[in-house]
C-alpha cells in the first residue's frame, strides 16, 4: 500500500519518492559514504513496486547524490562539491524543483506591462500588471532568478506574506494562483535559449556579469485558454544543466 507521503501530490510516484529520499539525504538520514538500503527495502517501505523504485533511485543517480556498485549496494556520494541538477522538461521536473528548493521573493511591485508582457496578455500600451522577481534558492545557493508577470485581477490577490509563508517557499508561484483564485494551468508553453547575465542578474545570483545562463520562458494558460501568467527564468548553468528524461525511443 503506498504510503500517505505519496498520495498528496499528484506526481508521478517515482519523483514523489526520489523527492523524499533526497530530503533524507539534505537532512543527514544518510550520511556521505553510507549503504542505502535495497530498492527491494525501499519498495516495501513505501508501498511501491520495484519498477517504481528503482525509476526513484534513477533520478538520485542522474543527480548524482547516490552511486552503485554492482555486488556491493547503493551508497550517498562523499563527494563535496556535489550540487543539484534539475530537469525542466516537464510540469513534474518543475514541481520537484519547488519541493526541493526554497523560494526568495525579491521585490513585488504593480507597475507598467514591459511591451512582451503587454502582448501577450493583449493588453493597451501603458498598462499594468503585477511582477514578481523571484530567487531559488538549494543547500544555500541562489540557482535561478525568475521575473513574473500576472495580470491585476490575479496578481493582486497574492501578498508578499503569501510568498514569504513558510510552508509556501517550496511551492510553485502558480500552485498559489490556483490556491487563491481556483484557476487552473491546463496548458504550459516554455521555451529555452540561452542569455549573458546582466549586471542586476549577476549580483543576484552570485557570479561573473556576462556568465552563460539558461533562459527559460513560460506562459501557463487556463483550461479556457487565456493566459493567467507568463515569466521568464534565468538559470546557472555552471553547476545547473538542463536535464530531460525520455521513456521511449522510437527508431526511424
Amino acid at each position: 500500500m503506498v504510503t500517505a507521503a505519496l498520495k498528496r501530490s499528484g506526481l508521478p510516484l517515482y519523483r514523489q519518492l526520489s523527492a523524499l529520499l533526497e530530503k533524507d539525504l539534505d537532512g543527514g538520514k544518510y550520511p556521505p559514504g553510507s549503504r542505502l538500503p535495497t530498492d527491494a527495502e525501499f519498495s516495501a517501505a513505501h508501498g511501491v513496486s520495484m519498477i517504481t523504485a528503482r525509476a526513484a533511485m534513477r533520478v538520485l543517480l542522474d543527480k548524482r547524490r547516490i552511486v552503485r556498485y554492482p555486488g556491493k549496494g547503493t551508497f550517498v556520494r562523499a563527494d563535496e562539491d556535489i550540487r543539484a541538477e534539475w530537469g525542466l522538461g516537464s510540469i513534474a521536473d518543475l514541481v520537484v524543483t519547488g519541493l526541493q528548493s526554497r523560494l526568495v521573493l525579491l521585490h513585488r511591485s504593480l507597475e507598467r506591462a514591459p511591451e512582451w508582457v503587454a502582448e501577450k496578455f493583449s493588453l493597451p500600451r501603458g498598462s499594468k500588471v503585477y511582477r514578481f522577481r523571484t530567487a531559488r534558492e538549494s543547500r544555500g545557493e541562489r540557482f535561478t532568478i525568475a521575473d513574473i508577470y500576472q495580470p491585476l485581477h490575479i496578481g493582486r490577490l497574492i501578498t508578499e506574506a503569501d510568498l514569504r509563508h513558510g510552508a509556501r517557499q517550496n511551492r510553485l508561484l502558480i500552485s498559489l494562483v490556483q490556491e487563491k483564485t481556483g484557476i487552473r494551468a491546463h496548458d504550459i508553453h516554455q521555451w529555452m535559449s540561452a542569455a549573458l547575465a546582466d549586471r542586476e542578474a549577476a549580483k543576484e545570483l552570485g557570479i561573473a556579469q556576462g556568465q552563460p545562463l539558461l533562459l527559460a520562458e513560460r506562459d501557463y494558460y487556463s483550461a479556457d485558454g487565456k493566459l493567467i501568467q507568463t515569466g521568464r527564468s534565468r538559470y546557472r548553468v555552471d553547476h545547473y544543466r538542463y536535464q530531460m528524461s525520455f521513456s521511449r525511443f522510437l527508431a526511424g
